[in-house]
């Protein structure tokens, strides 16, 4: 069986959601900043055992510019989205308080779709680690988070397979 979903990746300017994506589809980092305008989209095969069956889930990404100027698009961005993944900085928090933006952009678009949030530069926030993420869990106990690294690569294909593993789950298709 073969599934073709929308991911919708959003967050505030400068999160990493670019690096994630290019961690996930090409392995690689660059620590270079390229602004992405409107929104970029790239695919991502994941393959699920399902008790008799192999599924294999075409992951559509929309990698969606962070800038509030885009609000007034966002809708259409998000418009028809699966699931959404929505990233944050660790070492910035404003982008944590922001993410209840975010959250409200997704919910607002009506179909309750599984979010899941990347706590990326997880790297970065050294000592503050298990704090930041345990802030992210305070402020949203109903969605799942990951401390996220797309510079390290740590826990970036799991953050994307948690998200798709809610959307099979919300089709009823049990993992």
């Amino acid at each position: 069986m073969t599934l073709n979903r929308k991911m919708a990746v959003a967050g505030d300017p400068i999160v990493g959601k670019t690096s994630l994506i290019n961690r996930l589809i090409h392995n690689r980092f660059t620590e270079e900043y390229i602004l992405t305008v409107g929104t970029n989209i790239l695919k991502k095969t994941f393959i699920f055992k399902e008790s008799t069956r192999q599924i294999m889930v075409n992951n559509w990404i929309w990698d969606i510019s962070g800038h509030h100027s885009m609000a007034l698009v966002m809708d259409a961005y998000l418009h028809g989205a699966h699931g959404s993944l929505l990233v944050c900085d660790a070492s910035r928090k404003e982008t944590i308080r922001n993410l209840r933006y975010w959250v409200e952009a997704v919910r607002d678009i009506g179909n309750e779709i599984p979010i899941v949030i990347a706590v990326n530069k997880i790297d970065l926030a050294g000592d503050t680690r298990k704090e930041v993420v345990a802030e992210i869990h305070d402020l949203f106990p109903e969605l799942l988070a990951f401390p996220t690294s797309a510079k390290t690569g740590e826990n970036v294909e799991t953050v994307f397979r948690a998200l798709n593993t809610g959307v099979l789950e919300k089709e009823g298709i049990d993992l």
